[in-house]
C-alpha cells in the first residue's frame, strides 16, 4: 500500500507519539510506502526549522536537515 502523507501528518509523526507516530513506524518497517514530494518535504524543512521547534530539535540532538534527511 502506498501513502501520500501531507506535512502535518509527517511532522506529527516525527515528534510526538500517537496515530501519525505509529503510520511512520510503519513506513519504516516497510508495511507500507510513503509517497511524498520536494514541496512536502520543502515545507516540512521551512516548519521545523523555526524557533518553536529548536528545543525539540536540541533534545533529540537532530538538526532540521536531520530530520529531512531521515524521511
Amino acid at each position: 500500500m502506498r501513502l501520500v502523507i501531507d506535512r502535518n501528518v509527517l511532522q506529527s509523526g516525527l515528534f510526538w507519539h500517537g496515530k501519525p507516530h505509529q503510520l511512520l513506524k510503519s513506513v519504516r518497517s516497510a508495511e507500507v510506502t510513503m509517497v511524498t514530494s520536494p514541496a512536502v518535504l520543502a515545507e516540512l524543512a521551512d516548519v521545523i526549522g523555526r524557533a518553536k521547534f529548536a528545543a525539540i530539535l536540541a533534545h533529540t540532538k537532530r538538526t532540521p536537515q536531520n530530520v529531512i534527511d531521515d524521511v
